[in-house]
Order: C-alpha cells, then sequence, then structure tokens
C-alpha cells in the first residue's frame, strides 16, 4: 500500500488506511487476512508507521498492532 490513503468503496463510508502516521485520533477496524480483529481509536503511532496503539473502552485500555502484510486498518467515518 502507498499513499496517505486510498478510497475502498465511498459507499460503505470507510477508507483504507494506506499511510497509518496519519491516523492518530481516528476510529479505525484492524483486519488479519480480511477478517476483522479489533476496532477502537488509534491513541499513537511510531514515527515510521510500523505500530499503532489502539485505545479501548473497557477492561483492555489498549493494545499494539504490528503492521504486516496480511493486516490493514480501515478508518471508520467521525
Amino acid at each position: 500500500m502507498t499513499g496517505t490513503q486510498e478510497t475502498a468503496d465511498p459507499s460503505v463510508g470507510w477508507v483504507l488506511a494506506s499511510d497509518w502516521t496519519k491516523i492518530k485520533g481516528r476510529n479505525v477496524e484492524v483486519y488479519d487476512h480480511g477478517e476483522l480483529i479489533d476496532q477502537g481509536t488509534v491513541e499513537s503511532v511510531a514515527p515510521d508507521g510500523n505500530l499503532l496503539w489502539l485505545g479501548f473502552h473497557g477492561n483492555t485500555p489498549r493494545r499494539i498492532v504490528e503492521r504486516l502484510r496480511e493486516t490493514c486498518v480501515r478508518i471508520l467515518p467521525d
């Protein structure tokens, strides 16, 4: 994935995040091999964009998501 963002499908209201360094503060869904595995708010992103910290509401405060070939992040509408 290259560029800043690629529109995946405007009719569903989400955008595929191709540059993770620009998604701090956004509500996202995380997919692994096409399967939804998490969703939350991006609290922080590593300077190189290869890690993000995903915040949740509830018992688990946050988790780290590593950028791997099979991982994609969809930015949800605000």
